[in-house]
């Protein structure tokens, strides 16, 4: 369900379940290239080092989901995979609040360090991650496939939250 301009209410952070594929599918196609399959994010539900969270918002004509991103936690380290965020409600907090989440349970788990790779261009993921004190470590050239465009690698040690300057 897709209801524009309606405030979200009382976003509740969860993990994916298969029921929620075609909306995080939906969502994650209408976000821009290179977008996965159902196919792909059901594999994932299937992926012990695989975590799915989904963002949704109370909304007077329903539920919607506003937001997901998907990691892997592997060894000492968590791999940011994917995170979007519906148009509609970007700017207000909530890829904050999933990466949070993301960041929190990878320290329950006891793992130290976190990755990912961005888009040189994607300005405002970037300053997301470094208030989470990920820092540019190094360039892949032409990584994203049609456009060439170029990944930052990024990379952080995990700390709580109370230890980040949000």
């Amino acid at each position: 369900m897709d209801f524009p301009g309606e405030p979200l209410h009382d976003i509740e952070i969860r993990g994916m379940t298969l029921d929620d594929v075609p909306a995080v599918t939906a969502l994650d196609r209408a976000a821009g290239p290179n977008p996965w399959t159902e196919d792909i994010f059901r594999r994932e539900l299937q992926i012990s080092i695989s975590h799915t969270l989904v963002a949704v918002g109370r909304q007077e004509q329903g539920d919607q989901i506003a937001g997901f991103i998907t990691f892997w936690m592997v060894a000492d380290e968590v791999q940011l995979h994917k995170i979007v965020v519906r148009r509609q409600h970007q700017g207000q907090g909530i890829a904050r609040k999933l990466f949070q989440v993301m960041t929190d349970q990878a320290l329950a788990c006891g793992l130290s360090r976190a990755t990912l790779e961005v888009r040189r261009t994607n300005e405002a993921a970037i300053k997301l991650y470094e208030t989470f004190g990920y820092r540019i470590t190094a360039v892949r050239k032409g990584y994203y496939g049609g456009a060439g465009e170029d990944a930052l690698m990024m990379s952080a040690e995990l700390r709580p939250a109370a230890l980040l300057k949000h």
